[in-house]
């Protein structure tokens, strides 16, 4: 089945000028000229509307945020169009731990179901030095980094030291119920 989705998803807004001001300074206020221009700039302001709405925030914050990114419809109702909210919280990790787990909360309030999780990533960092992405793969196996996420906290697996990346942020991002 089909699924119909908005049509303004990819929307861009011009950059050039849609309405000359000198223009607009002469304008009779009861000419039919005025309402036309008056109906074109309820245009463009619902033109910007549509598109200031369906563009993804870009705001890395420490507590939930709904990024106006959306997911398909429920698989239980492909007859809607309404596409489901993501939001994305940011967990400042602190530092990576030595050859072990360390857990820090999350504060997701009211945890999503599991399945909802779109993307969980993170990157630490070695001052002056290096930085990591985590999860992190080695063909060393004991230099893998595990990152997970469970309804309290989120998790970080070393199996050597890495405590020298004292920065480590991580980004959870989720489908809103």
């Amino acid at each position: 089945m089909a699924i119909n989705r908005p049509g303004n998803i990819g929307a861009f807004l011009p950059t050039t000028i849609a309405f000359d001001e000198e223009t607009i300074r002469n304008l009779d206020l009861k000419s039919d000229e005025f309402r036309e221009f008056l109906i074109a700039m309820l245009q463009a302001y619902n033109k910007t509307a549509l598109v200031v709405n369906t563009k993804e925030s870009a705001y890395y914050y420490l507590d939930q945020f709904v990024t106006s990114g959306l997911y398909f419809p429920t698989t239980t109702n492909l007859s809607t169009t309404q596409g489901r909210p993501i939001a994305r919280a940011v967990v400042n990790f602190g530092a990576l731990p030595n050859a072990g787990v360390k857990s820090v909360a999350h504060n997701i309030p009211s945890f999503p179901d599991p399945t909802s999780a779109v993307h969980i990533y993170a990157a630490a960092t070695q001052p002056s030095t290096a930085w990591i992405p985590i999860p992190f793969a080695s063909p060393v196996l004991n230099k893998n980094i595990q990152l997970d996420v469970d309804p309290v906290n989120v998790n970080i697996t070393t199996g050597i030291d890495y405590s020298a990346y004292t920065e480590c942020y991580v980004v959870i991002e989720y489908i809103l119920a």
